[in-house]
């Protein structure tokens, strides 16, 4: 016979349990929405017989889609500032299962102009096509300048500078692709003015997107102007919030006990580096992008441009600056 002390538990638990299966399921499903849209062609997707280049390869955002890239059958140059941390991402990726025939290390420093040169003509005579193009950095082009002559050893013109050489034989694949994506927290220099209320964090990404959009809406036109018949496709992206990105650049760093304490929550409300490359992948593999240039995207789909990256008048004089900046026009 039950007590009034075991009927209390029992109905206890008839509550408990009901509650902590609802809470657990809005924890998963709202995991699953913090994780993304998924590259749905994946499994089918195949980069085989083609070459990649990916820029910033030795960075958490690098490694992880230069192991998707070759995954799926690319041959993919790495480009690093440092030969020897670039063999040894190259050593770890082969532990993790991919071809190291396929993975080729370059060593280049993109704030050194004349040294992209160098490379750009090496890559010319040594593999001669491209099929795709990863700009792993924080811009491209710098929204908030209009003449870039006093940072010409800055990263974003070294990529500006490396994309203007690989032009050319990006022509020569049946569908090149340049993806410009924006992993990494921009420089405080590059922000511009700041919006009321507005967090560094907040403020520095949505200055790269607005930034690459720019960027690649103006390449875009640019090769069409040229050329209404261009097979290169240049599109922009933004990965998402990266727990990566978050650790690195946080008030944590150097606060052991702290990070401990918050980093599951971080965690939570972040995506993976696997979860972070999927657009960039989609952008890189899909056949359903093969004719869409010049956009940006979010979660593998196509997002309203900014309207501040709207202005094709803007666009071009930052464009012909940049040109002028890296010496191919006067």
């Amino acid at each position: 016979m039950c007590t009034p002390k075991d009927q209390s538990v029992s109905s206890s638990w008839t509550v408990t349990i009901p509650v902590f299966s609802v809470l657990s399921l809005i924890l998963y499903l709202l995991r699953l929405f913090m994780k993304g849209a998924k590259f749905e062609e994946k499994a089918t997707a195949s980069a085989t017989g083609k070459i990649a280049l990916v820029t910033n390869a030795t960075s958490s955002f690098g490694i992880e889609t230069i192991k998707a890239l070759n995954f799926h059958g690319a041959v993919v140059h790495m480009i690093c500032g440092n030969f020897e941390h670039g063999n040894v991402v190259r050593y770890t990726l082969e532990n993790d299962g991919c071809d190291s025939s396929r993975l080729i290390v370059k060593c280049v420093d993109l704030r050194d102009l004349e040294q992209i040169r160098e490379f750009a003509e090496r890559f010319r005579n040594e593999v001669g096509k491209l099929d795709i193009l990863v700009d792993n950095t924080d811009v491209v082009l710098n929204p908030n300048i209009g003449n870039p002559m006093n940072s010409l050893r800055k990263p974003e013109l070294g990529h500006f500078l490396l994309n203007q050489l690989m032009i050319p034989l990006l022509k020569k694949s049946e569908n090149g692709r340049i993806v410009v994506v924006s992993s990494r927290i921009v420089d405080e220099e590059f922000l511009g003015e700041n919006k009321k209320n507005e967090s560094l964090c907040t403020r520095s990404y949505r200055v790269a997107k607005v930034a690459n959009s720019m960027y690649a809406r103006e390449l875009s036109r640019r090769l069409r102007e040229e050329d209404p018949t261009c097979n290169i496709v240049v599109n922009s992206c933004y990965p998402g919030l990266l727990y990566s990105t978050v650790m690195a650049n946080s008030f944590l760093t150097g606060r052991s006990w702290l990070r401990t304490l918050v980093s599951p929550f971080i965690w939570f409300c972040t995506k993976s580096l696997t979860d972070g490359i999927q657009t960039a992948l989609f952008l890189a593999l899909s056949k359903s992008v093969k004719h869409i240039s010049g956009k940006y995207f979010e979660e593998c789909s196509e997002k309203t441009t900014f309207v501040k990256a709207t202005n094709d008048e803007v666009n071009r004089s930052i464009y012909d600056n940049y040109l002028k900046a890296v010496g191919l026009i006067h």
